[in-house]
């Protein structure tokens, strides 16, 4: 199987240092000459090695979460002024890391771009409530920015405006047209907001997840082609995933999003490769570990449930989850090569009634997954429920000889 080349993010939603941001940090446009001075470092280090760049992981999750709800570092509320000239600043140091990069050694294989993350809010509510949560809706997709950075990256202007109409950042960089060799789309949701303000689905076909959000397969074709047709641009699925406590929805996920990515492919979508978020359980920002998106079972050190204290999970006990291997049906399943993959997902979707056809969770298939192989693992997996009383469970190191590329 083909390996993934490596792939570096100079900045993941977090200031590079803790001196810049007590400078000011991108609020401030006099720092932005030391974060193209830290990506040159870097670069130099590393740019004979690593061919796939990231300037910016989801900035405008840094400035909604940071500056306007007050989740993350370093805990403001309200002030979207604030982080709308954060987001422009951003993106003016993306422009300037982009074009200096390219003028460096290896420079000019390097391929540089931008990861962002795709949602938007609808509305399910009724008439009287509406009035509340259909503004609560726009302005939250508002805020995640992809409007604005679309309109930045093809004609070179930012602009941000407050819920109140004041415009606070209104500038023209003409040299950002074309600057990213390629898009990253990271995509969970497209949350309904519901007459009580709480997050759903439309209806039941669409479940919420760990995470409160609903699983909505059909909007990341709808993204995908978006960005496809304002930028034609290679695109990168960085992330998707779901967390997924009772181990129910993970094999849906894996199905119907993977699903959506062959559909757009099929329909002219330059997709080049897809991350699943994520191996095994991390630390989802400002939930902790009380997530569970892992492919693979892992725990930190604390209390084991039997009033003694655990020890962190060691590469031994990494355990492969329910839903999990689905992943790794369809990426043996899958061609290995674009030029192989572009047909398979053609003859995929060979007709409308194809296209929109969304299947009961209990006959879900894998895409591109023979009949025979699919029935093996259900066999498989009903069997090592019965064993163990619990979801799948593979070792991923020691004895067992596992290896984390069986899993990805």
């Amino acid at each position: 199987s083909q390996v993934s080349p490596p792939f570096s993010t100079t900045a993941a939603a977090a200031a590079p240092l803790q001196w810049f941001e007590d400078r000011g940090g991108f609020a401030d446009p006099s720092n932005l000459p030391a974060f193209v001075n830290y990506c040159t470092i870097i670069f130099q280090e590393y740019g004979f090695r690593i061919p796939f760049w990231a300037t910016f992981n989801e900035p405008s999750c840094f400035c909604l979460c940071g500056h306007i709800m007050g989740l993350w570092s370093p805990g403001q509320r309200g002030r979207v002024g604030k982080a709308g000239k954060i987001l422009g600043n951003m993106l003016k140091a993306h422009v300037q890391v982009y074009r200096n990069l390219k003028q460096m050694p290896y420079g000019d294989v390097a391929q540089i771009g931008i990861v962002h993350q795709h949602i938007r809010f609808v509305p399910h509510c009724n008439a009287l409530a509406g009035i509340i949560v259909r503004p609560v809706c726009h302005w939250m997709t508002y805020w995640f920015a992809a409007q604005q950075m679309f309109e930045f990256f093809t004609t070179g202007r930012f602009k941000w405006v407050t819920p109140f109409g004041q415009t606070v950042v209104d500038y023209s960089m003409p040299e950002a047209v074309g600057a990213m060799d390629w898009w990253g789309i990271n995509y969970y949701s497209r949350p309904a907001i519901n007459s009580w303000f709480q997050l759903v689905g439309l209806d039941d076909s669409e479940p919420v997840t760990g995470m409160g959000m609903p699983l909505v397969p059909s909007d990341l074709h709808y993204h995908l082609m978006d960005i496809h047709k304002r930028l034609r641009v290679p695109i990168i699925v960085s992330e998707t995933g779901v967390s997924d406590e009772r181990h129910v929805l993970r094999a849906q996920c894996i199905n119907t999003y993977y699903n959506e990515v062959l559909r757009a492919i099929s329909d002219g979508a330059d997709v080049r490769g897809v991350y699943y978020w994520t191996l095994m359980d991390n630390i989802e920002w400002h939930h902790g570990f009380h997530q569970h998106f892992g492919l693979y079972e892992w725990r930190p050190a604390g209390a084991n449930g039997n009033g003694g204290i655990s020890r962190p999970t060691d590469g031994s006990q990494l355990r492969l989850r329910q839903g999990s291997k689905t992943l790794v049906e369809l990426h043996h399943a899958w061609p290995e090569t674009r030029q192989e993959l572009i047909p398979f997902a053609r003859q995929r979707f060979v007709s409308p009634e194809t296209r929109v056809q969304i299947l009961p969770d209990a006959e879900i298939g894998m895409p591109g997954v023979p009949e025979e192989q699919q029935q093996q693992l259900k066999r498989e997996v009903e069997q090592a429920d019965q064993q163990r009383g619990v979801g799948v469970q593979e070792p991923l190191l020691g004895s067992g000889g596992g290896r984390i590329s069986d899993a990805v």
